[in-house]
């Protein structure tokens, strides 16, 4: 279906409900954008080589925990979506691809460049298929310059923007954000919120257009407060030690559970007398070596050293508590594991559960926005390899003694 139908916006439809999305992205920073858009109603339909597949499936980040083959990895990325073969190497294959994208609004790649034109799918190729469709390719550094054509995983999207850098270890030492797919998954978000864009232009204007975007630009779209620093003031990241901080009221201090809290007291001379209260340390307000901001930095390693002592005595949650009523901003530092119990995340609906066909209950993270009248949320769990494949031809017109011919091709 189309996304020019009209629905109506009482809250069971999605924002994007009527959309349909051709995924041929692998791995992680095009998949996720069409997990974004599924989330919001969008007819996501992923689109894999009949023998090779997404990579993705292969990926074992962490053994299951029956020993069984299930890909934690492959359904975050690919929830809510429909999957099917099809092999646009074969020329039928490329037939059928175009006769999806006629009825189509959005092509999600992330290919390395040329690999679109060699298949027929790149947008001057869709264009002349569908003049309205949506084209969003997310390559590694941008379409354009002399590493166009290089590829990219994570951890170099990480480090080429600088946020490596700005991560590093106190000493020095590169330190890059693993298993997460930071880069990937901030690629991901840029390409979401591009289709949203065009398909608002299209609404407006009448018509389609291609998307260009990247995972180095997206990571340099996140930083750009601290580049911008960089840029226009010569500013270079500070690596501290927590001990180190210029402000012992704005960093992490271990309860006496063992678990960490986060303090954000900006305005240290505001409430630096009702923490050194708190704390039992009140003979050092006055002091003068800690009586100022500019004292307390000059004298941080030893304030942190004698604040680490008061709050041994009680556990995290109890000094997350006194400091809240004191008015000091702070929260706990929290494991994965927490945030399922995290009130804030289940009462804002940041946590799903799916049901999985052979694994039960999944718990998900679920959708960060609220649409009032056309909420997202996630829908159903990833597709197996080729599931839908009848089902969407089916769709498209196809009849099963042509499925059937296109099998026995090898087209799909």
């Amino acid at each position: 279906m189309s996304g020019n139908g009209k629905h109506a916006a009482d809250g069971s439809q999605g924002a994007l409900t009527g959309i349909r999305v051709l995924d041929m992205s692998i791995f992680q920073n095009g998949p996720f954008a069409g997990v974004m858009l599924g989330d919001m109603g969008a007819d996501v339909i992923k689109i894999e080589h009949p023998k090779e597949g997404d990579p993705a499936r292969n990926v074992r980040l962490v053994a299951g925990t029956d020993g069984d083959d299930f890909k934690i990895y492959f359904e975050t990325m690919n929830r809510n979506k429909r999957g099917m073969t099809l092999d646009l190497k074969h020329p039928q294959g490329q037939e059928v691809f175009h006769t999806l994208v006629q009825q189509a609004d959005v092509v999600l790649q992330n290919w390395r460049l040329g690999v679109a034109q060699r298949l027929g799918a790149d947008y001057d190729s869709l264009r002349k298929v569908n003049p309205r469709i949506i084209r969003a390719a997310n390559t590694g550094f941008g379409a354009l310059g002399p590493d166009a054509d290089m590829p990219v995983f994570d951890q170099i999207g990480q480090a080429r923007s600088g946020f490596t850098h700005v991560m590093a270890d106190p000493d020095g030492t590169p330190s890059a954000v693993g298993t997460v797919g930071f880069a990937d998954q901030m690629g991901a978000i840029i390409v979401a919120y591009s289709v949203t864009m065009a398909l608002l232009a299209r609404e407006r204007f009448g018509m389609g257009q291609n998307i260009e975007t990247s995972q180095l630009g997206a990571m340099m779209f996140l930083m750009q407060s601290g580049i911008h620093q960089s840029f226009m003031g010569n500013f270079q990241p500070r690596r501290l030690p927590r001990s180190k901080i210029t402000n012992p009221l704005s960093t992490t201090y271990r309860g006496a559970d063992g678990k960490w809290l986060s303090m954000g007291g900006v305005q240290g001379d505001r409430f630096w007398p009702e923490l050194a209260k708190l704390l039992a340390i009140e003979e050092l307000v006055e002091d003068p070596r800690y009586n100022s901001m500019e004292a307390r930095a000059a004298h941080s390693e030893e304030l942190v050293r004698i604040m680490d002592g008061s709050f041994k005595e009680k556990p995290r949650d109890v000094w997350v508590g006194l400091l809240r009523k004191a008015g000091i901003v702070v929260g706990p530092v929290q494991e994965f594991a927490e945030l399922w119990t995290d009130p804030q995340c289940v009462a804002n609906g940041y946590l799903a559960e799916l049901e999985h066909p052979t694994r039960g209950t999944l718990r998900e993270v679920g959708v960060p926005v609220t649409l009032g009248a056309t909420p997202g949320r996630p829908r159903h769990v990833a597709p197996e390899f080729g599931q839908h494949t009848e089902e969407v031809l089916l769709e498209h017109g196809y009849t099963w003694e042509q499925i059937a011919a296109l099998r026995e091709a090898g087209a799909i």
